[in-house]
């Protein structure tokens, strides 16, 4: 079967791109209840439970990288003269 043209040359990226433009946004908790539904409906749980176990792990990961990066940028700004061209930019980034 042959391929369709893709407006990039790319075809994975544009395969991709169309999947992303028809999902409906959806939290990692609801995506794994929904499987287990759909999937295993005699389950007992243990496998959802350690998957959003992991999910939390993730945040809380996440959390404290952005809390350490906002405090290296903190510093860095602390260092720059007030004449820094791009100051108020990362000083608008840091309280966003």
């Amino acid at each position: 079967m042959p391929m369709k043209h893709s407006p990039s040359g790319n075809h994975i990226r544009d395969a991709a791109a169309q999947e992303l433009e028809n999902t409906d946004p959806e939290t990692l908790s609801s995506w794994i209840l929904t499987q287990q539904h759909l999937r295993a409906p005699e389950a007992k749980g243990n496998l959802t439970q350690l998957l959003t176990a992991i999910a939390v792990g993730c945040k809380f990961v996440a959390s404290a990288v952005r809390k350490v990066w906002r405090q290296q940028l903190r510093s860095l700004l602390a260092a720059l003269t007030p004449e820094a061209q791009w100051r108020p930019r990362a000083v608008a980034l840091l309280n966003a």
